[in-house]
């Protein structure tokens, strides 16, 4: 219920955009995510393929010390989607990346793969300012967890920006992310 309540008042106030502009989906961030107990480095890149398709390609290193020794996570993704202009400042998309996870501790380590599938709505609400929401299904083997993401990417230049996002599973469990963003 509070998802489709989120969902819903992110849609409506995307509608409402007074630029003239599409949102960029050439660009790359780096920033933090600060999950519930631990933070991680992220690296995100998307570039367009043709008017329609773009490439998407993630990683991000999540590293926790405990009494037991060092945890690192690595998160490889790598995939392409789809993007449709729904007025003149808003897009959908619908992107599917596959991702590879690889655990490093002291006692040994371990790999497991699986997909992403995300469908989202992008507006610049100003001629600065995007707006996005998006719902995410992650599947890494036999598990399966749906994320709904909400953000904001602020631009300072034509190339330079912000980005601070939210996002929140079906497990209850948040993150919040913040960093820098380069348009090309």
């Amino acid at each position: 219920m509070k998802k489709s309540i989120l969902v819903s008042a992110v849609i409506a106030g995307l509608s409402f955009g007074v630029s003239a502009e599409q949102p960029s989906y050439n660009f790359v961030e780096a920033g933090i995510v600060k999950y519930d107990d631990d933070d991680s480095t992220k690296l995100l890149g998307n570039f367009e393929i043709n008017e329609n398709f773009y490439g998407v390609a993630s990683y991000e290193l999540l590293s926790e010390e405990t009494f037991f020794g060092d945890v690192d996570l690595t998160i490889l993704s790598l995939g392409a989607g789809y993007k449709m202009p729904l007025n003149k400042d808003t897009s959908f998309f619908a992107q599917v990346e596959y991702t590879d996870y690889e655990i490093d501790t002291s006692f040994g380590s371990g790999s497991e793969d699986g997909y992403n599938l995300t469908v989202g709505v992008r507006s610049m609400v100003a001629e600065n300012t995007e707006l996005f929401g998006e719902i995410a299904n992650k599947n890494i083997d036999s598990s399966t967890a749906t994320t709904l993401g909400l953000g904001v990417r602020q631009s300072f230049t034509d190339n330079f920006g912000a980005y601070a996002r939210y996002d929140r599973d079906d497990f209850g469990d948040d993150s919040y992310g913040v960093g820098v963003s380069l348009k090309f």
